[in-house]
């Protein structure tokens, strides 16, 4: 069985976000697996600042203030 992830290559809206690290991601932290990242004290924070971040790119009232692409000029929408 291959438990890697598949790799994403574009910015996913805020919700996929949160539902793509919740897809058998395993993470050892102070000893202790995490069973869910976005619920867990030390992470679900980070985890909310991104999805803010995702949902601004897709809005449409961002479009024109925030980056559309990456440093290598591949689109992040």
């Amino acid at each position: 069985m291959n438990n890697l992830v598949k790799p994403v290559l574009r910015l996913l809206p805020g919700e996929e976000y949160l539902e793509s690290l919740r897809e058998g991601r395993r993470v050892l932290f102070q000893g202790e697996w995490v069973k869910h990242v976005t619920t867990h004290p030390a992470f679900r924070n980070a985890a909310r600042s991104v999805v803010r971040f995702c949902d601004a790119l897709h809005a449409p009232e961002t479009t024109n203030t925030l980056p559309a692409t990456d440093r290598c000029q591949e689109p992040l929408r």
